[in-house]
């Protein structure tokens, strides 16, 4: 509902009743505050990358049906031994040693190694014997490298390392794990087992997701803290008054909590991606706090009367706060059209934390000015127009346009892609580990094909080897593993063209093959395949080509044969680029939506297309520069842009809210008049919050998670670009706007 003039939301009726019960709205919201910090430590947490890879239920069930028609080895950790010395019997014998003690852990279900493992040795023996009793007239490490099957699979480029693989026990019928409990008691038992004598690494996804979110949360804790710690001191600078200095952070983080706790008690799980609410309360919560205590200065030095002043500030500014927190709201309520849930849950609970903090700021701040006891006012200090260049039309388009070019080539220049790895500092142990194991082994990442047809027919057999020839050639790949290295490997591993009476034998000895059989590659009917490809960290991008790689070669595949991408690593990166897509698409909505209220509260099309300017070149620069930096948008970067956005019509609704209370107060006054008087107050509260933010924003440059860093530098970038815009451009487009008033 429109709020009226003197009466509705923000009219005298309201702000009485607020001071009216002062008392009882500071007790609410520290009750509220401390109820919210004792109910925190029961938030459901999942900090992990897996639901932001799973865009729904039904694409994950997808994959679901393809693993159960061919389940896949589950691999939670690898060990791997690095000797002083090649392979050898004594070597073997200890990493039996290992092994066996590894087992008896009581997190672990299964272990494989050099040791365990069972081939189908040459000879015409049809059933497997295990590696060791295979060693007959040459070394170990010959034997094993040898072996197709082994190379760079259980044995290592330089034949020193070896791994082994571990399966952690599950609790059926969940088919689910304690993964902390399993990683900490792996990582404090390995070092006693394996001794000082053998290096050893510890290697796998659930460590590098492990360590993703350990470095996200001591850099959240640090950057927060930093953060606070730089406004605590910078407040004092700007507003001279202990009121100005504390109370805007005591209720902006109070807020913080507060939000945190309706999602704890509604036991809304925060999710990785959720880690960016915190910095959207900050900043649209700080900037209209700031904007209400400082129009609080302004009219209380004009009155010396507190209880006039308070009125003053909850009409003129309470009202911009609604617009600012309305329009911050669509756009993240827009992110619904995302096909993916972590996103859409991520956009209803920032919409309702922006409402929340809303609340908290147009109650809890005048009831605290009412109960804080004020004396002196401040001295008013005037921003100098003639500084702000407001005079300079010709010189401020000049830079507008200089400015939309070096975004327009910046923007050129941006690439959507995603790593696995990227967040990871450069020196970190399991980065280092990982980029190791890749020289020496292979890679951690798997793209998958899924086949189908009659796969013991020769026929099947050449064309599948046939393209597994030409995706081993892609650049990234490193290994292919597929049900026709088992075939050749029950024929005793023979190179070249295999005739059909060999492509049949292979395929009948194969059955035989017992515990050896390689049922995560095809199934006991030879109906159902898949091949796997190991790559590299190579992101999104390339993974999505070598996708479309598969399709282009399954069109030439025989009739008898059907082979198609599958696979949860394709599933996460096409939801990568899909929710990157979505979310800017939900952009375009949110600036759209945000024109339409824009239009509807000042009434007036003309405002809301000059509004455009400030609101959308501050994103624009900010994306040029990730061009011109090679900062890959990904789906941290494209958050930026929300909070960006909210940033930006919040300095605009401001700065035109004031001056329409300009304009009805002084109604013969000049346009140039009224937009002097404009920057000379709300300007000063624009360059208070953008410092104040400016520098905050800076805090994460000393974060070691590469994203976080990434938001220091654009999210600074909008706000200075946002600040610049609303002192030099907004202005010349306000007096441009024709003639009639701008009303509210």
């Amino acid at each position: 509902m429109r709020p009226s003039r003197e009466g509705g939301v923000f009219g005298d009726a309201t702000i009485r009743r607020i001071l009216r019960l002062r008392w009882v709205i500071v007790a609410v919201f520290v009750g509220l505050v401390a109820g919210s910090a004792l109910i925190l430590p029961t938030l459901p947490v999942e900090l992990g990358i897996t639901k932001l890879l799973e865009p729904n239920p039904e694409e994950l069930d997808r994959v679901s049906e393809i693993y159960r028609r061919v389940p896949p080895n589950v691999i939670d950790a690898i060990v791997v031994l690095t000797f002083d010395r090649e392979l050898d019997e004594a070597a073997l014998t200890e990493v039996g040693r290992i092994g066996a003690e590894l087992r008896t852990l009581s997190v672990v279900d299964d272990v494989l190694s050099l040791a365990t493992v069972h081939v189908m040795p040459a000879g015409g023996h049809a059933l497997p014997r295990p590696f060791p009793d295979t060693v007959e007239g040459s070394s170990v490490q010959e034997a094993a490298w040898s072996h197709p099957l082994m190379r760079r699979t259980l044995i290592s480029q330089d034949r020193r390392s070896t791994l082994i693989r571990i399966r952690a026990a599950r609790e059926l019928p969940a088919l689910t794990y304690d993964q902390e409990r399993f990683l900490d008691e792996l990582e404090t038992a390995v070092p006693r087992i394996v001794g000082s004598a053998v290096h050893h690494r510890i290697l796998g996804g659930p460590i590098v997701q492990r360590a993703i979110k350990r470095h996200l949360l001591k850099d959240i804790i640090w950057t927060v803290g930093l953060e606070i710690l730089i406004f605590a001191a910078l407040l004092p600078l700007l507003f001279r008054t202990v009121r100005g200095s504390l109370l805007p952070l005591l209720v902006v983080v109070g807020a913080v909590v507060i939000n945190f706790g309706w999602m704890a008690v509604f036991r809304l799980p925060l999710a990785i991606i959720d880690v960016a609410i915190p910095g959207l309360i900050v900043i649209i919560g700080l900037c209209d706090a700031i904007h209400m205590v400082h129009r609080f200065e302004e009219a209380y030095a004009e009155t010396r009367d507190k209880r006039a002043a308070i009125h003053t500030m909850f009409k003129n500014i309470g009202r911009a706060c609604l617009y600012t927190s309305l329009t911050t709201g669509i756009g993240f309520a827009s992110l619904i059209v995302t096909n993916h849930d972590t996103v859409v849950a991520f956009g209803m609970k920032s919409a309702a934390a922006v409402v929340v903090t809303f609340v908290i700021i147009v109650t809890v701040i005048p009831a605290a000015l009412m109960v804080w006891p004020v004396r002196a006012p401040v001295r008013r200090r005037a921003i100098r127009v003639s500084w702000l260049d407001y005079g300079r039309p010709k010189l401020t388009f000049t830079a507008l346009a200089a400015a939309i070019g070096f975004a327009a080539v910046g923007i050129a220049k941006v690439r959507v892609d995603s790593h696995w790895l990227e967040e990871l500092p450069r020196d970190d142990p399991v980065l280092l580990n990982i980029q190791w194991f890749e020289e020496q082994f292979t890679g951690l990442i798997s793209v998958e094909a899924l086949v189908e047809g009659e796969l013991s027919q020769p026929d099947v057999f050449r064309a599948v080897e046939q393209i597994e020839a030409t995706l081993a050639a892609e650049a990234g790949v490193l290994r292919i593993e597929s049900w026709t290295m088992w075939i050749r490997e029950a024929l005793g591993n023979p190179e070249g063209e295999l005739d059909d009476a060999q492509l049949t034998a292979g395929a009948e000895r194969l059955r035989l093959a017992g515990r050896a059989f390689p049922h995560h590659l095809v199934d006991s009917d030879l109906q159902n395949a898949r091949v796997v490809l190991y790559v590299r960290d190579v992101g999104a991008n390339r993974l999505l080509k070598l996708r479309d790689e598969i399709i282009e070669l399954a069109r030439e595949v025989p009739p008898n044969l059907m082979i198609e991408p599958a696979g949860y690593t394709l599933m996460a990166s096409r939801s990568t680029q899909t929710v990157i897509g979505s979310m800017s698409e939900s952009l375009f909505v949110s600036i759209l939506a945000i024109t339409l209220l824009i239009a509807w509260i000042y009434r007036s099309f003309r405002i809301a297309l000059w509004s455009l300017v400030p609101n959308i070149m501050p994103l624009a620069v900010a994306l040029g520069l990730s061009g011109w930096l090679g900062i890959e948008l990904r789906i941290g970067g494209a958050l930026i842009y929300c909070l960006g956005l909210g940033l930006a019509v919040d300095d605009t609704i401001h700065l035109i809210t004031r001056y329409s209370q300009e304009e009805k107060e002084r109604p013969t006054a000049s346009r140039r008049e009224l937009l002097q008087r404009t920057l000379q107050s709300t300007g000063k509260a624009l360059i208070t919050t953008s410092t104040i933010l400016g520098v905050g924003t800076l805090c994460h440059l000393t974060s070691s998670f590469r994203s976080m860093n990434n938001v220091g530098i654009l999210l600074f970038t909008v706000v200075v670009a946002a600040l610049a815009a609303d002192l030099w451009v907004l202005p010349h487009l306000l007096q441009r706007t024709g003639p009639g008033k701008v009303s509210p």
